[in-house]
């Protein structure tokens, strides 16, 4: 009799356990329901209290497991742009609206991704090479966001600062002729679709198959269009692409 209520109680500490345990495990990714509510509720008067007059809504709060802490995200019902994190941790409310929506980097990454995706829909329509990798960018090197207006509209042919296009393209050959020919290719494509780039680079890289992935490379960095129609473009590249890599803030 002893023994069967030892083991009754020793199966209910391990149950209790490995329940205790479960609930570590689980409180450590997800967070406590009621810590996540008393976190809730923090930054709601926050928000309410520090941006009155911008009509906020605040998603359902997540737990942060890399500094215990929660989060909501915030939007605008008015301003697209106007998008934000608040957070909760060890009591302390904070936000990131200065950096996100003040400095106008929200604006910046929504013209940004919009702007991204039509070239490379058009490229992966009108480029009749097959393409590893295509970037286009506004404000290549630093700029200044503040140029930026919030919930400006986009228009993929009045770029707000200067535009960039990267492109790695497959190819069997590897010449400064063969990445000129691709180049005026790419620069057509654009001019055609009225889109003004202010820098290029390309890549010709091998085919890649399962079995050998795409080692043999041949770069041109950063080079502006406006020297695309030089009467000897072949040799503008080489130039380009020396000098690119003679200068010591491009070398490791």
């Amino acid at each position: 009799m002893k023994k069967k209520t030892l083991l009754k109680s020793l199966t209910a500490i391990a149950a209790f356990s490995i329940i205790f345990f479960l609930f570590y495990i689980y409180n450590g990714f997800m967070g406590n329901p009621i810590s996540a509510e008393i976190a809730n509720s923090k930054m709601k008067a926050y928000i309410n209290k520090t941006y009155p007059d911008l009509d906020l809504t605040v998603s359902e709060t997540k737990y942060n497991f890399k500094n215990s802490g929660y989060f909501s995200k915030v939007q605008s019902k008015k301003s697209q742009d106007t998008q934000f994190t608040v957070s909760c941790s060890k009591g302390r409310v904070t936000d990131d609206y200065e950096y996100e929506v003040a400095n106008k980097f929200t604006t910046y990454r929504r013209l940004c991704d919009l702007f991204n995706k039509d070239v490379e829909d058009i490229l992966n329509k009108e480029f009749p090479y097959p393409t590893t990798i295509v970037i286009a960018d506004y404000g290549k090197g630093e700029f200044d966001l503040n140029k930026l207006i919030l919930d400006m509209p986009y228009d993929i042919t009045n770029p707000p600062v200067p535009a960039s296009l990267t492109v790695y393209c497959s190819s069997d050959k590897f010449t400064y002729e063969v990445l000129s020919k691709r180049l005026l290719e790419l620069d057509a494509i654009m001019k055609k679709h009225n889109i003004p780039i202010t820098t290029y680079s390309l890549t010709l890289e091998a085919y890649e198959t399962v079995d050998k992935p795409a080692d043999h490379r041949l770069y041109l960095i950063d080079f502006p269009a406006d020297k695309i129609n030089s009467t000897d473009l072949v040799n503008e590249i080489k130039k380009h692409q020396t000098e690119w890599e003679q200068d010591p803030a491009h070398q490791k």
